[in-house]
């Protein structure tokens, strides 16, 4: 993402797909995986740029990535009911191999109301805390809208 954000800071433009083909960063990684980067990374600058125009007499500070955090859709993860022990098992695709590594999950008893009652969205975020990594899910759910 890092390398997405410098290229966009330093020619003041949002970057495209075709620096996916050129990015030397993490070679690696798939092309998949280095999309997934730059849709990220087009996020974070659309809000720099927006801030840099809103300001613009001030010096906007370019934007440095310090927390790892991945945003995956349906490409790279699968949440399968478990059959077993654990409830679900997240199977996320490895980047350099392309297989899939699965990890058990056990639920608690305040999400099971999510996965009983809403739709799990089709996008989930790895992230790192405090040395550890963790999964994101997001949920979404209709709501009927009453007028009064």
């Amino acid at each position: 993402m890092q390398y997405f954000i410098d290229i966009g800071t330093s020619q003041n433009r949002i970057p495209d797909y075709q620096e996916v083909k050129t990015c030397p960063v993490g070679s690696f990684l798939s092309a998949r995986y280095k999309g997934c980067a730059l849709e990220q990374a087009k996020g974070i600058l659309k809000v720099y740029f927006k801030l840099k125009k809103k300001h613009k007499n001030k010096e906007t500070k370019k934007p440095e990535i310090k927390k790892i955090s991945m945003k995956l859709d349906e490409r790279f993860f699968k949440l399968e009911k478990g059959n077993n022990f654990f409830d679900f098992w997240l199977k996320l695709r490895n980047p350099e191999t392309q297989e899939w590594i699965e990890y058990p999950i056990k639920n608690y008893e305040y999400a099971k109301e999510y996965f009983e009652n809403w739709e799990l969205c089709s996008f989930i975020e790895i992230l790192q805390k405090d040395g550890k990594w963790y999964a994101k899910l997001s949920f979404k759910k209709t709501v009927e809208l009453k007028e009064k």
